[in-house]
């Protein structure tokens, strides 16, 4: 699978971490990724992308089951993210946005419908990403 560079397991029951270690060693240019919806995927996951997926420009986990801990790992690692979509993963919290805001200053577009723990001090670190022009905050209420 080494031509591989758009993958879309969104709402795959048997995605899992594991899973995702597997794919970061054996499709080293994949570019977009899509494993929304996967809810075995987790933090470990998130780490092993981190150490394997270089070339990733989109990547897709929403209602995964994801915290701050995973997404630092993408975020240290995945400096050329355009698009990160994260919206209904309930343990992201303002943390993760502020290093998303400081990290991924390429970034473009960022989902986050229905991210109930951030805040307005994590979307005023966001509204900095000099290239951001997509921001979804559906089911957001400001606290």
């Amino acid at each position: 699978m080494t031509s591989l560079r758009e993958l879309n397991l969104r709402s795959c029951d048997n995605m899992s971490d594991i899973g995702l270690g597997y794919l970061s060693e054996g499709v080293a240019r994949l570019s977009a990724l899509d494993v929304s919806f996967c809810d075995k995927v987790g933090d470990q996951g998130l780490l092993f992308l981190s150490q394997g997926l270089f070339s990733l420009r989109s990547l897709s986990l929403n209602a995964c089951n994801i915290s701050d801990d995973g997404i630092q790992s993408v975020v240290t690692a995945l400096h050329d993210l355009t698009t990160l979509n994260i919206g209904q993963c309930s343990k992201i919290s303002d943390r993760s946005l502020g290093l998303i805001s400081t990290k991924l200053r390429c970034l473009t577009s960022i989902d986050l419908y229905g991210c109930t723990q951030i805040t307005t001090v994590g979307l005023e670190k966001i509204m900095q990403l000099p290239s951001l022009s997509t921001l979804n905050l559906g089911l957001w209420h400001k606290k």
